[in-house]
């Protein structure tokens, strides 16, 4: 039954994106096989973030870079802009471009508006709701120790559903370190990461 599931699986993955991610931890190296089985191996540099139909996405670690490649490419150059962060959703990329902005672009990474973010929030991504903030002048923390940030939500087809939005708290990290320069930069970078973006986080 389990190896029956497992086929299944892997002639899923196939059909669907055209080749087979792999990843052994003993050797200590991943990649994937294409359609006539020929296997791709990336070092313990680079990293698959996202897999699609003849192309995935590689981060580059000691660059911190992420790019797409054809996945018939044992180079992996480039087939697209070099970015920061690429985060798929439906026919959108959703990427921190090298200037530190996150913006949407589409399937062939043309904008799909000029606007440009310093914070993403990826909570509601599933959903279909984007929600982006920009920091202008510093941050101004409130009494409860959240920073005042003004939102502006819009869903995967670009409508707009709010902007100047205040005190989405759920969507906040709290502040608790006040009195070190070191914490308030770390402050700072954990909100422009929408990894750290959770119900209710606390910066520890």
């Amino acid at each position: 039954m389990q190896k029956d599931l497992y086929m299944m699986i892997i002639t899923f993955m196939y059909i669907v994106i055209g080749f087979l991610p792999y990843f052994s931890p003993s050797k200590k190296e991943h990649g994937w096989f294409d359609f006539q089985g020929k296997k791709y191996t990336l070092n313990n540099n680079a990293q698959i973030e996202v897999f699609e139909d003849k192309r995935l996405a590689i981060k580059r670690k000691p660059r911190k870079i992420t790019y797409f490649a054809s996945n018939q490419d044992e180079d992996l150059k480039a087939i697209s802009p070099i970015y920061k962060e690429i985060i798929p959703d439906g026919d959108n990329y959703i990427v921190k471009n090298m200037n530190e902005k996150w913006q949407i672009v589409d399937k062939n990474f043309q904008p799909r508006t000029k606007l440009e973010y310093d914070i993403f929030i990826s909570t509601l991504i599933t959903e279909g709701i984007y929600i982006f903030a920009n920091i202008d002048n510093g941050i101004e923390i409130d009494d409860y120790g959240y920073a005042k940030l003004r939102y502006t939500m819009i869903d995967r087809n670009l409508n707009v559903i709010g902007t100047n939005l205040e005190e989405m708290y759920n969507f906040n990290i709290k502040y608790l370190n006040k009195n070190s320069e070191e914490e308030y930069r770390r402050y700072v970078e954990k909100l422009k990461d929408p990894r750290y973006h959770r119900i209710i986080e606390e910066l520890q």
